[in-house]
C-alpha cells in the first residue's frame, strides 16, 4: 500500500463520535447566531438608549467573540457604534464611561473598526452637554492610553473652546489652553480668538460689556507663552466692540495688545518674531535639522538663542536626548516646562522602564518636573500595580514632596490645583491594590498634604467610596461613612450615594436589594450639610435599581429579588412625587418608566407615562421606552393611543421613535399596519426600519411587501436592493 494511500485512508476514517461533535457544533453555531441577531435588533431598534446598550451589548460582544465563523461587516457598522458612545456620554455616570472604554476597545478587537479622531470627537460633543468640565478634561488627557491610541488634537480643544460659554467657566476655559500645551498640542490664533470670544460672552452673562482690561490675562498669556505679535485677536475684538458702538473701547484693546507686546514691537523684536515664525515654520514643515539649518544666519545677524527660540522646536523634539543635543547647540538651558513636556512625551509613548529613567536624567539634571508630569508619570508607573511599582512610584513622589514649600496654600491657584491632583491620582492609584497593606501609605499621603496644607477634599471622598466598596455588609459601609462624611463636598456625596446604591448587590456578598432607609439618610446628610439635593440623588439609585432589575431577569440567584425591586422601585417614585424641593428631569422620568419596564409592571409604568405627558417633561428616548413597554405587555392599542396624543400634541416622530411603533405593531401581528405607516407616513425610512418588518414575513410575502415599498418609498427600496445584493 503507498503512502499517499494509508494517507488517504487515515484522513477519511473518522473516530466515532466525530459526525457527533460536528452535529454539535453546528448547533451552537445556530444557536450563537441566534443570539447575535436577537442583541443586534434590540441595539439596533433603540441604539441611543443606554441602558439597553448595558444590558445586550456585552451580551452581543461576547456572543461575536465565541462565534469566529460570523462576519464581521454584517454587525455593528462605525456610525452604530458612534451613537452608542454618544449615548453613553450623554449620561456620562462612571458605569457609563467604562462601556464607553469596552466600546472603543471592541471597535479594535472585535468589529475591526479603530477609534479615529472623529469618534472622539462625537464623545466630547456629547459630554460637553450632560457632563462636568473635569470629566471632558480628563477625556482629553486620557485618550492617547485609551485603545486606538488617538491623540487629542487642536481641533477636540476647539470643540470644547467654542461651547465653553454654556459649558464650563473662562477659568476653566483659560486652564485647559494650559493643558493644550502641556500635552504638546501648540494652541494657534483661532485659539486665542475662541478663547477672547468665550472672554466676552462669559462677562456678558452679568450684563455688562467687558472691559478691554478683561482681556489683559488673554493677552499676557499669548506673549508669556511665545505666541508672535499678531493683532488677528485684538482686530476681532476691535469689530465686535464696534458693533456695539463702543468706539472708545475699542480702541483701547487695541492700545492694550500694543502695550503688552511693546518690548517686541521695537525693530529688534519685529526682527527676533520674523526669525521666530522662520524657525517655526521650517521646524513644522521639515523638522529640527530643517530648522537647525537656519541657526548660522540668524546668529551672524546678531540674534541671540533664548528659551522662547528653544520652545518653537519642541513641537518635534520627543527624546531626552535630543533636547540635550538642542541644549548644547543653542547654548540654551531649557525651562522646567520644556524638560516636563519631554517627560509627558515619554510618558504618553514609552515603557515604563523608559519612563523612570527619563525621570531620574531630568532630575539629575538639577530639575524637578512639573507636579502636572509627575501625576501623570505615577499614573503610567501604577497602571500595572505592583509591589515594586508601587515602592518606585512612593519614591518619586517623596523625591517630589521634599521640594514642596511648607504652606503650599500659598502658591498659585493653578499650581495648587496641580498639587492636589497628583496627590489624587496616587490615592486613587492605589486604591486599586490591598487597601489593607498600603492603608498606612495613604494616611502618610494625606498627612503630607495635611501638612502642606494642600486641599484633598475630592481624595478624601474617593477614599471614603474606595472604603465602603470593601465592606462586608451595607452596615459596614455605613460605619465607614459615617466617619468620614464631614470631608465629603457636594461631588462626595454622590460618588458615596453611587457606591451605596450597588454594594448590597455587588458580586462579593449574597445579592440584596439596597436599603432605602441607609441611602436617603445619606441625602438627609447632605440636606444638612447645605448641599443642593438635586434630581441626581434620585437618578442614582433608580439607575441601580435598573441594573437590578435587568440581573433579576437574567441571572437565577437575583430572581428572588424582583417583588423586592418592585417595592423599592415604588417607594423611590413616592418620594420623588412627595418631594418638592427636586424638579424631575426627563432623565429622572426615562430612568423610572424604564425600570417599571423591565419589571414587567405595565400600569406602574403608564402612570408615570401619564404625569410625564401631563407636565410636558419628556423626550424621544422617553417616548420609545412607553412604546417598547406597550409592545412587551401586548399592549398596542394602548400604544396607539399614545402616539395618537402625541400626534395631536405637536410631537413629530423621529425614525427611532418610527422603528418602536413598527415594531410594537409587527409584535402584535398587524403587519399591514406597520408596512402602511412606513410607506405613507415616514418620511425617510432607513433600511433598518424596513428589515424590522421583512424579518418578521414569511419568504413568499415579501416579494409583494417589496412591490409595496418600491412604489412608495423608491429610495428604500433601492438601498435594499444594494443591501441584498452585497450580502450575496
Amino acid at each position: 500500500m503507498s503512502l499517499r494511500v494509508a494517507l488517504t485512508r487515515v484522513c477519511i476514517s473518522r473516530p466515532r463520535g466525530f459526525q457527533k461533535s460536528i452535529s454539535n457544533f453546528h448547533r451552537l453555531a445556530s444557536t450563537a447566531s441566534g443570539s447575535v441577531a436577537k442583541y443586534l435588533s434590540s441595539l439596533k431598534s433603540d441604539i441611543h438608549n443606554k441602558d439597553v446598550i448595558h444590558r445586550d451589548y456585552p451580551l452581543l460582544t461576547w456572543e461575536v467573540a465565541r462565534s469566529q465563523h460570523l462576519s464581521r461587516d454584517s454587525l455593528l457598522d462605525r456610525e452604530e457604534l458612534d451613537s452608542m458612545l454618544e449615548a453613553l456620554a450623554m449620561s456620562a455616570l462612571s458605569e457609563d464611561l467604562l462601556r464607553m472604554e469596552q466600546i472603543l476597545s471592541d471597535m479594535i478587537n472585535v468589529y475591526n473598526l479603530p477609534p479615529t479622531p472623529e469618534t472622539h470627537s462625537v464623545i466630547i460633543r456629547a459630554l460637553i452637554q450632560r457632563a462636568t468640565f473635569q470629566t471632558v478634561k480628563h477625556w482629553l488627557e486620557q485618550m492617547p492610553k485609551k485603545a486606538g491610541g488617538v491623540k487629542p488634537t487642536l481641533n477636540h480643544y476647539h470643540t470644547v473652546l467654542e461651547a465653553g460659554p454654556q459649558f464650563c467657566s473662562f477659568k476653566n476655559m483659560m486652564q485647559l489652553v494650559r493643558d493644550m500645551r502641556q500635552s504638546g498640542c501648540e494652541a494657534s490664533d483661532d485659539t486665542f480668538k475662541l478663547l477672547a470670544h468665550a472672554r466676552w460672552l462669559t462677562t456678558t452673562r452679568v450684563s455688562r460689556i467687558p472691559l478691554p482690561a478683561d482681556f489683559s490675562s488673554i493677552f499676557q498669556y499669548m506673549r508669556d507663552t511665545g505666541i508672535p505679535y499678531n493683532p488677528a485677536v485684538a482686530d476681532m475684538l476691535y469689530a465686535m466692540y464696534l458693533d456695539k458702538h463702543r468706539i472708545r473701547y475699542a480702541d483701547e484693546v487695541i492700545v492694550l495688545y500694543n502695550q503688552i507686546y511693546a518690548d517686541l514691537l521695537s525693530p529688534e523684536s519685529l526682527w527676533e518674531n520674523g526669525w521666530l515664525l522662520r524657525f517655526s515654520a521650517a521646524v513644522k514643515e521639515k523638522g529640527v535639522t530643517s530648522g537647525l539649518k537656519l541657526l548660522p544666519r540668524y546668529l551672524e545677524e546678531g540674534g541671540q538663542p533664548s528659551t522662547r527660540l528653544l520652545g518653537v522646536f519642541m513641537q518635534r523634539i520627543s527624546r531626552f536626548s535630543h533636547l540635550c543635543s538642542l541644549r548644547e547647540k543653542l547654548d540654551v538651558e531649557p525651562s522646567q516646562e520644556q524638560w516636563s513636556m519631554i517627560l509627558l512625551q515619554y510618558i504618553k509613548n514609552g515603557s515604563v522602564p523608559d519612563i523612570v529613567e527619563c525621570y531620574t536624567r531630568i532630575r539629575s539634571e538639577g530639575v524637578t518636573p512639573t507636579a502636572y508630569a509627575v501625576s501623570r508619570l505615577i499614573q503610567s508607573i501604577l497602571a500595572s500595580p505592583s509591589e515594586d511599582s508601587i515602592d518606585t512610584a512612593m519614591k518619586i513622589f517623596t523625591d517630589f514632596t521634599a521640594e514642596l514649600p511648607q504652606h503650599c496654600d500659598l502658591l498659585p491657584r493653578e499650581s495648587q490645583r496641580s498639587l492636589a491632583d497628583l496627590f489624587s491620582t496616587l490615592l486613587q492609584e492605589l486604591s486599586e491594590v490591598s487597601q489593607e497593606k498600603y492603608a498606612d501609605t495613604k494616611q502618610l499621603i494625606l498627612r503630607e498634604a495635611e501638612i502642606r496644607r494642600i486641599s484633598l477634599q475630592n481624595a478624601s471622598a474617593y477614599l471614603t467610596a474606595i472604603s465602603m466598596n470593601s465592606a462586608r455588609s451595607e452596615a459596614d459601609a455605613m460605619e465607614v461613612y459615617r466617619e468620614s462624611k464631614h470631608v465629603l463636598d457636594e461631588a462626595g456625596y454622590l460618588a458615596v450615594l453611587d457606591t451605596l446604591s450597588r454594594i448590597s448587590w455587588s458580586d462579593r456578598l449574597e445579592p440584596k436589594v439596597p436599603t432605602v432607609a441607609l441611602y436617603f439618610e445619606v441625602v438627609k446628610d447632605m440636606k444638612a450639610a447645605r448641599f443642593s439635593v438635586t434630581a441626581a440623588v434620585y437618578l442614582i439609585i433608580l439607575r441601580s435599581l435598573g441594573q437590578l432589575a435587568g440581573r433579576t431577569t437574567r441571572s437565577v440567584g437575583f430572581f428572588h429579588l424582583r417583588p423586592i425591586v418592585l417595592s423599592v422601585t415604588r417607594q423611590t417614585h413616592d418620594l420623588i412625587t412627595l418631594d418638592s424641593s427636586v424638579t424631575p428631569t426627563s432623565s429622572l422620568w426615562n430612568a423610572l418608566l424604564d425600570n417599571y419596564r423591565r419589571l414587567e409592571s405595565f400600569p406602574d409604568a403608564l402612570r408615570v407615562w401619564d404625569t410625564m405627558y401631563v407636565s410636558r417633561v419628556f423626550d424621544r428616548t422617553s417616548v420609545n421606552i412607553i412604546l417598547r413597554t406597550c409592545r412587551e405587555a401586548g399592549g398596542v392599542d394602548m400604544a396607539r393611543q399614545i402616539k395618537t396624543k402625541l400626534e395631536k400634541s405637536g410631537f413629530g416622530f423621529d425614525n427611532y421613535n418610527w422603528k418602536a411603533w413598527i415594531a410594537c405593531l409587527c409584535d402584535a401581528g398587524r403587519m399591514n399596519d406597520a408596512l402602511r405607516d412606513m410607506c405613507t407616513a415616514v418620511k425617510n425610512p432607513d433600511p433598518e426600519m424596513a428589515r424590522i418588518i421583512l424579518g418578521r414575513l414569511d419568504p413568499d410575502v415579501k416579494p409583494r411587501v417589496m412591490d409595496a415599498i418600491q412604489k412608495h418609498q423608491p429610495r428604500l427600496h433601492d438601498a435594499l436592493v444594494r443591501e441584498m445584493n452585497t450580502n450575496v
